[in-house]
């Protein structure tokens, strides 16, 4: 078991340069801090935004990825968002998905359940 202090750390020793221009990494610690990176690099971009993540909630902040990723979609950029469906179950509702999809949002589901099959992901 590592401590806090030890695993911190090792994130400190430099990386080897990778040789492309996109070699920097930024480590985030707090949720409100990569949200607002996040947005700012969803508002940013020209030619593609790949998203995957564990949980869409149709909550304020899901609202504001939503928001930002349809306007990037509107303006020709190619938007696509991968969404755990297990996840997410109870979290994205289908009204979101329209929306975005509206606006030309490719979206997509990984891991869906239905409840004819309830364990099918129970691979014990």
């Amino acid at each position: 078991m590592h401590t806090a202090v030890a695993v911190d750390s090792c994130f400190c020793n430099p990386l080897p340069k990778s040789g492309s221009r996109h070699d920097a990494i930024q480590l985030y610690t707090e949720g409100d801090t990569l949200f607002t990176a996040m947005l700012a690099a969803i508002g940013t971009a020209q030619q593609r935004v790949w998203m995957e993540t564990y949980i869409f909630a149709d909550d304020e902040i899901g609202r504001r990825f939503a928001r930002a990723l349809s306007e990037r979609a509107r303006a020709g950029v190619e938007v696509r968002l991968l969404v755990d469906a297990v996840g997410s179950l109870f979290q994205f509702h289908h009204s979101l998905g329209r929306d975005l999809a509206a606006a030309g949002v490719q979206v997509n589901f990984f891991h869906r359940w239905h409840w004819r099959e309830p364990l099918r992901y129970n691979r014990r």
